[in-house]
């Protein structure tokens, strides 16, 4: 299982949390910045099929990647920028 750290444009609400049930996250943070809103979260995922999996649903909720790094892998190398 592998951990990525997400950050995206826009309030990934909890409704949006839910529509993107199978996934095991965690919400760290919202932030504004004046009208400029960001959402940092955490998700595990098994392999890369449920990794693309989540990217659609992302991409299906209009929601804008800003960063993208995995922050955990099997081989302890540490994270790496995607």
């Amino acid at each position: 299982m592998k951990i990525y750290k997400l950050i995206v444009k826009g309030d990934l609400s909890k409704e949006y949390l839910e529509w993107l049930n199978g996934f095991e996250l965690k919400k760290i943070e919202s932030q504004s910045f004046e009208e400029n809103k960001i959402t940092k979260f955490n998700v595990a995922v098994a392999d890369q099929s449920q990794l693309r999996g989540l990217l659609v649903n992302l991409f299906d909720l209009n929601m804008e990647i800003i960063s993208f790094k995995e922050i955990s892998d099997p081989f302890g190398k540490g994270g790496k920028d995607v």
